[in-house]
């Protein structure tokens, strides 16, 4: 058969696997949006984790096609990423109905979520983009050198893993840039507020970061403070505090402060950086083991080879996230602490500000609330207690002294 066929049908293929999950959300969400009641949050949770859940069969479709995506690489990716877009759009239709807004709000909240897409868009070409030039640039070197079949073969392997990881490090240094264009967001006023993050930033030894206020159009809208880009950059690069509006309105200055040394103490102690390199770990551990099991398992399961880079790519990714969530609540704790012992914060004022946080995002204080084993901030509680000891401990010093 020709080549040109053989591509063509294996596009195809794909084209038709990828679209049995969209459709499938697009017939459960025709049902669903006649029984959406507006601003009932156990709606807006059945849509998330319905969405979730199809993005996670688009992945899985994804991989258990490799063979058929080699023959045409990019049209198939493309074909992804449509398949993607199409259930965002859906997605963010349902969400609207359950937020209520007016029309105007609608077409404006509409407009910003098509752009925050765009930009998604954008970053997930550019990542694709730095893993095929390592690619193509590993293939051409191989060429050049005219290396042994063996290396020649190993060559375009590393080139790949080479892009994901430098792509990996592109996205966490541009983050600032690309969450200032998918979040609505506005540069904080100046005022006695603005005063205190640049005098702060400046006693903790370098450059006001940028502080970037994300506005809460509804209570749906999550409350948060964190840090972006790495520490050091400068331009795009530069490290920038993003807090949400309800936080700046509603909090107090101590409490705000205390939220804001917390978040430095995660810049001061090489967090970012950490995670980062975390995440390269991951990818060169799972995939050297997803290579060695495949080898293994092909030869032992021959006959299930469809089955097997799905399974193992689907297990690398599960250890993965579990490794990054355990790292992300010990750094929580480590920022906590830092920021009382180094940099004199108040441990009163981040445990009334931890409750308020809660409390603003309808969270239950005792993990009861579902999917909590993945969130990334440890039960408030467990913090709280940490912080109560933390200063029976500075108590019974001064006691002793």
């Amino acid at each position: 058969m020709d080549n040109q066929v053989i591509a063509y049908e294996s596009l195809k293929t794909v084209a038709i696997l990828s679209a049995i999950p969209l459709v499938m959300f697009a017939i459960w969400a025709d049902y669903t949006g006649k029984k959406l009641k507006p601003d009932n949050i156990i709606d807006l949770h059945k849509i998330r984790i319905t969405g979730f859940l199809a993005v996670m069969a688009q992945v899985i479709v994804f991989l258990a096609t490799t063979a058929l995506r080699s023959k045409n690489p990019i049209a198939s990716t493309l074909v992804f990423l449509t398949s993607l877009v199409a259930q965002s759009i859906l997605q963010i239709r349902l969400e609207l109905k359950v937020r209520n807004p007016s029309p105007g709000e609608a077409k404006e909240r509409m407009a910003l979520s098509m752009k925050g897409l765009v930009f998604l868009l954008l970053g997930a070409a550019s990542w694709l983009g730095i893993i095929l030039l390592c690619l193509a640039s590993a293939v051409v070197l191989g060429r050049f050198l005219v290396l042994p079949k063996s290396l020649s073969v190993l060559l375009p392997f590393a080139g790949a893993l080479t892009g994901i990881i430098l792509s990996l490090v592109f996205n966490f240094a541009f983050a600032p840039f690309f969450l200032r264009h998918t979040l609505s967001v506005e540069q904080l006023g100046k005022g006695d507020l603005r005063d205190i993050f640049s005098a702060i930033f400046q006693k903790c030894g370098f450059k006001p970061a940028a502080v970037w206020v994300i506005k809460n159009k509804d209570r749906f809208s999550l409350s948060t403070a964190f840090v972006a880009g790495l520490r050091g950059g400068v331009g795009p690069f530069k490290p920038s505090l993003f807090i949400s509006k309800t936080i700046v309105d509603h909090f107090r200055n101590d409490e705000i402060l205390a939220i804001l040394l917390h978040e430095i103490g995660h810049v001061l102690l090489n967090h970012l950086r950490n995670r980062l390199a975390l995440s390269i770990t991951l990818i060169i551990c799972t995939t050297a083991a997803g290579v060695f099991l495949s080898i293994f398992m092909y030869s032992v399961f021959a006959g299930f080879q469809l089955l097997i880079g799905p399974i193992i790519a689907i297990a690398a990714l599960v250890f993965s996230l579990k490794m990054m969530v355990r790292q992300g609540r010990r750094q929580e704790m480590a920022a906590d602490i830092y920021s009382m012992e180094a940099m004199g914060g108040d441990p009163q004022s981040l445990i009334q500000a931890l409750i308020k946080l809660d409390a603003i995002n309808l969270m239950a204080q005792h993990g009861e609330m579902p999917g909590n084993n993945i969130i990334t901030h440890p039960v408030t509680d467990e913090r709280i207690n940490r912080l109560k000891k933390y200063l029976e401990f500075k108590d019974s010093k001064k006691k002793a002294a």
